[in-house]
């Protein structure tokens, strides 16, 4: 005669069953959440990086800021060679800017918005001095005024970076 099971014996039975199944899910979405916070972190801290690397603004400054004339005010510096910030890591993980939170991935993009228009305005200075041309001061006023922008959104998106020491309602723009 075939006995029926008994309610522990059916509690048992689907334990067994289902247990493991349910701890290989936790454990599968813990791995994922360990493996995207990781890959946020890294990213970044990567692009944090390279914000910080954009030493040779100050460089760029020191043109700007005298009017393109040296030191005694006679001889005019070249315009510097070269980017005024790197965007190369932005550029190539730019598609992973969703890992970051709306404030830190807006601020970056606009730092990183300026700076391209930056780089543009210093490449066709150095084009317009290639052939001879002076800046306008119209032209060198606008290129100090993006400077100064992009210095701006530098700092913010820096202190956005680190934004757990930031209050939320903190407004850099």
């Amino acid at each position: 005669m075939v006995q029926g099971l008994t309610t522990t014996e059916l509690l048992l039975q689907f334990f067994s069953l289902f247990l493991p199944a349910i701890l290989a899910l936790v454990g599968s979405y813990a791995l994922y959440s360990k493996k995207q916070t990781d890959k946020e972190n890294a990213l970044r801290s990567a692009i944090r990086t390279e914000i910080e690397s954009a030493e040779r603004l100050e460089h760029i400054s020191s043109y700007v800021d005298n009017d393109g004339q040296g030191p005694k005010g006679d001889e005019r510096p070249p315009v510097p060679s070269g980017l005024a910030a790197a965007t190369s890591l932005y550029n190539s993980h730019s598609f992973e800017l969703g890992l970051l939170d709306s404030r830190e991935r807006e601020s970056v993009v606009n730092y990183y918005s300026n700076v391209t228009i930056l780089n543009d305005m210093i490449a066709a200075a150095q084009e317009s001095e290639l052939s001879d041309r002076e800046l306008l001061s119209t032209e060198h006023n606008y290129l100090r005024w993006q400077l100064d922008r992009v210095r701006g959104l530098r700092k913010s998106a820096l202190i956005r970076l680190d934004s757990d020491k930031v209050p939320e309602d903190t407004d850099f723009d």
